[in-house]
């Protein structure tokens, strides 16, 4: 087990959202081999957990369409998985062989190469999507800089005069 797979297990877990009620998710797919090993042994173990799939989860990435995206793939790889629910269609991925940890695995997942209607039973609860951000968690880096002439956790006072 990897940080991870612990950070999706505990994604899943805080969400309340079982993995097997998932049909699609967004991969982050680096192309990093280590974060993309890392990702795919992640998603086995998430996914295999919680007892049978009626349907194998659909796999998608945005870097085969738009290329490296730096900080903005998080955002990108959100907006395909919401458009897709939006639009209730698996979107394509130009993939051609998966991952080896992700062979065999039919079972939970799968990589549609055209367009396919989100078919589901209505029984089985309403579509979810997930994102992956990430193979291999980073530390959290900081957001803002301070500002001349401001102390930490203030903002400047506007009646200064300038």
């Amino acid at each position: 087990a990897g940080p991870c797979a612990e950070a999706m297990e505990r994604a899943y877990d805080e969400a309340s959202v079982a993995p097997s009620s998932v049909h699609y998710v967004e991969t982050h797919g680096s192309g990093v081999p280590e974060e993309d090993r890392a990702e795919a042994e992640a998603l086995v173990r998430v996914f295999s957990r919680g007892g049978a799939r009626a349907l194998p989860a659909a796999l998608g990435g945005v870097k085969p369409a738009i290329g490296r995206a730096g900080a903005a793939a998080g955002l990108a790889s959100l907006v395909k998985a919401a458009l897709a629910l939006y639009q209730q269609i698996l979107p394509p991925m130009d993939l051609e062989t998966p991952r080896a940890e992700l062979s065999g695995r039919e079972d939970l997942f799968h990589v549609p190469h055209r367009p396919q209607y989100w078919l589901r039973n209505r029984a089985d609860g309403p579509r979810r999507a997930g994102a992956s951000r990430r193979g291999r968690p980073r530390a959290p880096r900081a957001q803002g800089r301070r500002r001349r002439g401001t102390r930490a956790g203030r903002a400047p006072s506007a009646s200064r005069g300038h």
